[in-house]
């Protein structure tokens, strides 16, 4: 198989080499691939004469919230449950995932059928279905979820400070703004866990709104599971705040309204009209939101060895944390 290396720490692989191996290891002969995007985990276009795919060529070796084999199984499960995901193929002897050998170790490559995609133009309404969407998704969730993890928010904590020290030095000023937030967020989290709500915890996406595609007729699915894990329902909900409040460009939506808070709002509305929020919860969201954004500190660090650079600069930091910040102010209220 032939491979380009780049300066990142993982090996490239040659679209005409993901050709060659979904034939083999899926049996559909693919007219061409290209790659979509490099990043932690590659993705490639799998044209086919009838139907298009999307190959994800993942890292195996960072998965800290369970086996690849058991994230996979619970998506298939979800799907047949009527949870919105992708189709994703077995290979020809049944798995649900090929392994491709590369010169840093094996590597997981997934296939997926082509979602048809629609912009999204995010206003109250919108905002609601979304909602709606995401709940939808957790009650098909509650499924099997045996070889998954849950999120563990102390080693969260001291991974993003360890990360921090190693790539800034001297970092008092963000690890005493960190421990505060985390602070709040330690405290909410005992609280959801005398939660009355067996809905409340289970099987959670991890990265909801950085991967939801909206099909011309306006159904909301979920994609990328690399993040899935067990933990509270809340943290999904919260990916809504921390997504509109950085206009993050990986959420390619078009906002037709300034108005975050009208956003936030009618999307918990959305939500709650199929699962009910108890009130544990509600109280919860505001801290979960400010974890969301600890959270994406830490995984933006976490992956910059392996793809050759940080994204996280010194603003970025500040940024994460103000909105973390701002979240615990209103924790406090």
């Amino acid at each position: 198989m032939a491979f380009r290396v780049n300066s990142c720490a993982q090996t490239l692989l040659a679209p005409n080499a993901i050709c060659e191996f979904v034939r083999r290891e899926y049996g559909i002969p693919p007219n061409r691939c290209l790659l979509f995007e490099r990043g932690f985990n590659d993705t490639y276009l799998v044209e086919g004469e009838h139907c298009s795919h999307v190959a994800q060529l993942l890292n195996s070796t960072y998965s800290n919230t369970g086996s690849w084999e058991a994230k996979l199984s619970a998506v298939n499960r979800i799907r047949t449950r009527g949870g919105l995901v992708p189709h994703f193929h077995h290979t020809i002897s049944g798995a649900n995932f090929a392994v491709v050998s590369c010169p840093e170790g094996e590597r997981i490559l997934t296939l997926s059928t082509l979602l048809k995609s629609t912009p999204l133009r995010l206003n109250s309404d919108t905002s609601f279905q979304l909602g709606k969407y995401l709940a939808h998704f957790h009650v098909a969730s509650d499924v099997s979820v045996d070889g998954i993890a849950p999120l563990d928010v102390d080693a969260l904590w001291l991974r993003s400070a360890a990360a921090l020290s190693n790539l800034f030095g001297n970092t008092a000023k963000w690890l005493n703004r960190i421990d505060a937030i985390m602070e709040i967020v330690v405290t909410r989290l005992a609280g959801l866990a005398s939660s009355a709500n067996s809905g409340a915890w289970g099987f959670v996406h991890g990265d909801s709104f950085h991967n939801v595609i909206v099909d011309p007729r306006g159904i909301v699915y979920f994609s990328d599971f690399e993040h899935s894990m067990l933990f509270w329902r809340a943290f999904d909900i919260a990916h809504f705040s921390w997504a509109i409040a950085i206009r993050s460009p990986l959420w390619k939506a078009e906002y037709e309204t300034e108005n975050n808070h009208l956003l936030w709002n009618s999307f918990v509305a959305g939500y709650a009209s199929v699962r009910s929020l108890d009130e544990r919860e509600l109280i919860a969201l505001p801290a979960m939101c400010a974890l969301r954004s600890i959270w994406d500190l830490d995984n933006q660090l976490v992956r910059a060895p392996f793809i050759g650079h940080s994204g996280v600069t010194r603003d970025t930091i500040d940024q994460l944390l103000a909105i973390a910040e701002m979240w615990a102010e209103l924790d406090r209220h």
